[in-house]
């Protein structure tokens, strides 16, 4: 339990903060704040960028 714990509060509590702001600085450039990105195509190529990092998360195909 305390590993877990700590997975989810360092490791994936950081992923989900970064793909958090992704998707909100999208749906600011995307659709004025008025909506949220969503990807329609699993497959796509598309990404959300990671706030302040280089990786990037799937997008939607818009």
């Amino acid at each position: 339990c305390t590993l877990l714990r700590d997975y989810i509060s360092s490791m994936l509590g950081e992923y989900i903060t970064a793909l958090q702001a992704g998707v909100m600085n999208c749906s600011k450039r995307m659709c004025n704040a008025e909506g949220r990105c969503a990807r329609r195509d699993p497959h796509s190529g598309y990404m959300i960028p990671l706030h302040d990092t280089q990786e990037a998360l799937p997008l939607s195909d818009m």
